[in-house]
């Protein structure tokens, strides 16, 4: 127990580096003053080399050599495994590509942003294929050569490859796009009234009550602006999170507040006997994935829900006086050729990640030319969703992901889609006044239930391991086709 120990010592260590980290990357995405990026790149690049040597030490290494895992138990086993596989990963990088690489993605998220914002592509071209380039010398580095995508699907979701996913979606695909077309083809619901003008304030104002209800812990969490929404976890004791206000629709903002809010309360809940440890994060990213999507969609647009958000609109919003209960509710779930992913409806998200899916896989095997990675985009999304994008910034720069380095990370969406029904059925076959506690405004027994089963684990086991164990299921797209076949069918009048 003595090594252990020595270890779990020098993972604190460099679990201090890292929030120091998170805590420039969440300012940097915040309030970063705009010409500064430049600075911000060199911080991070020196502290991230600086993680990443600590993390390979030839000590951190002497004392796995010297641990018998024979003589552990199942936690302390964990521990080892999850930092033996970032020191692995970590170790094959050469020093100064990790350095350049870091440098690389920061840059390219700053101007990234400039590119959104002046809905100007080229700008952010040469630095996208920087990330490219860097991210596929990576892969190579740690032994992924033919597809270098595997490695960075493998680094968000153990285990999970190319492959896999191919298998996955071939699964639900079809059934998918004919459930769009069928809701396509009938009497479209009436959302217009979403599309006002509702006080960004009052916006605020609802988003917290909501956090509030949702069980957010504002004593050990924040809650700001960004281009883009996001969570960030510093420590266990603080976690952040962001959402975009749009003055023309509040649900924008809303729902990305209470997707944001699930990745924040799976880490604020996280057991406190593993702060400080490996474990005190997320399984992974289609788990955190799932926890998010579980609320914005399972819950949050659940009519038991609407009923209780019902109410509140009209207490800040004077637009929605004259509205109805059922109007708001199939308004809420409408289904729609939607070009931004973030605001994409239940039925029609996992096309969007289908493109993206596609697309990057097709950019780390030099598929693409980088001239000519717009006008795909837009193929693909005329391809999935009938529509084309009107603008760089609402097709290929919407998302911050390829900015920041995360290639392989899409398909984590598309996972916790799946999972979060596979959980959510399982919650329901336990607590059957679940909807009813929903309705009125008491959303604690679901999230304690959510504590208990998921969170409170942290990543204490794989993906895979954590759905058997939760549900006593394999993953599947089964309860998640049942579910969208089910509800949209009743919203759409379709058979």
């Amino acid at each position: 127990m003595e090594n252990i120990e020595k270890l779990l010592k020098k993972f604190r260590e460099i679990s201090y580096l890292n929030s120091a980290l998170s805590l420039l990357q969440w300012d940097q995405r915040t309030y970063l003053p705009p010409d500064s990026g430049s600075d911000r790149s060199e911080v991070i690049g020196y502290l991230s080399s600086e993680y990443q040597r600590k993390s390979t030490s030839n000590e951190i290494e002497e004392i796995m050599d010297k641990i018998d895992q024979g003589e552990l138990n199942q936690a302390d086993k964990r521990i080892y495994s999850l930092i033996f596989r970032n020191y692995k990963k970590l170790k094959n990088i050469p020093p100064e590509l990790y350095l350049k690489y870091t440098k690389a993605i920061s840059r390219a998220q700053f101007y990234w942003l400039k590119a959104k914002k002046e809905e100007n592509y080229e700008i952010f071209k040469p630095y996208l294929k920087d990330n490219i380039e860097l991210s596929k010398e990576i892969a190579a580095a740690n032994g992924y050569i033919e597809n270098p995508y595997d490695y960075f699907l493998d680094t968000y979701d153990y285990g999970i490859t190319e492959r896999k996913i191919e298998n996955l979606i071939s699964t639900f695909k079809d059934e998918l796009i004919d459930l769009t077309k069928r809701i396509f083809a009938s009497r479209q619901v009436d959302d217009s009234f979403l599309y006002d003008n509702y006080s960004t304030e009052s916006q605020k104002k609802l988003c917290k009550h909501i956090l509030e209800k949702f069980t957010f812990d504002f004593n050990n969490g924040r809650y700001d602006e960004s281009e883009h929404p996001f969570t960030i976890s510093i420590t266990r004791d603080d976690v952040r999170i962001t959402t975009k206000f749009n003055p023309n629709n509040f649900t924008s903002s809303l729902y990305g507040t209470i997707h944001e809010c699930g990745h924040a309360l799976y880490e604020m809940n996280i057991d406190k006997n593993y702060k400080w440890t490996p474990i005190s994060q997320g399984a992974s990213f289609s788990i955190h994935e799932s926890q998010s999507r579980l609320l914005e969609n399972l819950i949050g647009k659940s009519f038991p829900f609407i009923k209780y958000l019902f109410d509140k609109t009209k207490n800040y919003f004077e637009n929605m006086q004259q509205i109805k209960l059922m109007d708001f509710y199939k308004a809420i779930n409408a289904v729609k050729k939607q070009p931004i992913r973030i605001e994409a409806d239940e039925v029609t998200y996992n096309l969007h990640i289908f493109i993206r899916f596609e697309l990057e896989s097709a950019l780390l095997k030099n598929n693409i030319n980088l001239d000519d990675l717009p006008k795909m985009w837009n193929e693909k999304m005329n391809k999935y969703l009938n529509i084309v994008p009107k603008n760089y910034s609402e097709g290929i720069l919407q998302d911050i992901h390829w900015a920041g380095g995360k290639f392989g990370y899409f398909p984590s969406y598309m996972l916790g889609n799946l999972i979060s029904s596979q959980f959510f059925q399982k919650l329901l076959s336990e607590k059957k006044n679940a909807f009813e506690t929903v309705s009125t405004g008491n959303f604690e027994e679901v999230i304690d239930w959510l504590k208990n089963n998921v969170y409170k684990h942290g990543a204490l086991y794989d993906t895979e391991e954590l759905i058997k164990k939760v549900t006593g299921h394999t993953l599947s797209s089964e309860s998640f086709m049942n579910y969208l076949n089910i509800k949209y069918s009743e919203i759409y009048d379709i058979s």
